[in-house]
């Protein structure tokens, strides 16, 4: 009788410790308290603010694209690709022309890059099969993922 009220106890303080234990911390989980930092396997994460949520995230780590509501779908492919290319790939397109003297990317800069290099046969297979409007919000979405990327 006593072996069992002794694994009572044992299970019963084991069952309330589990439930005070959160979701496991990865980017992109919840949060609660802005700015918090916790550290899991020599990871530092902080709970950042993206939109309206609150989200734990390493230094770099930004939330998976979504398209704003409205967007054209020109935008949102130009603004999605152009987060996806790697930096060594740009590099080979004159990238840096858009931080000028000052080191940080201006949304004229960029526009003026994305419609001269970005928005090209090079990126976008049917290139030569776009409207004007289309190669237009195509432009328009380089720049805005310029801008959250390096701005």
């Amino acid at each position: 009788m006593r072996k069992l009220a002794v694994v009572i106890a044992l299970v019963v303080s084991l069952g309330a410790l589990s439930p005070a234990q959160a979701a496991p911390v990865k980017n992109g989980a919840k949060c609660t308290k802005l700015n918090q930092t916790t550290k899991v396997a020599r990871v530092t994460y902080t709970c950042t603010q993206f939109g309206s949520s609150l989200l734990w995230a390493t230094k770099d780590w930004r939330p998976p694209y979504v398209a704003p509501t409205g967007s054209s779908t020109w935008y949102s492919y130009s603004y999605s690709l152009f987060l996806q290319t790697r930096s060594s790939t740009l590099s080979a397109y004159d990238y840096d022309y858009v931080y000028g003297s000052s080191g940080f990317a201006t949304r004229s800069r960029a526009i003026y890059w994305c419609d001269n290099t970005f928005v090209s046969s090079d990126f976008f297979d049917d290139y030569y099969s776009l409207s004007n409007y289309q190669l237009s919000q195509a432009v328009l979405g380089c720049a805005d993922g310029v801008l959250r990327r390096d701005g």
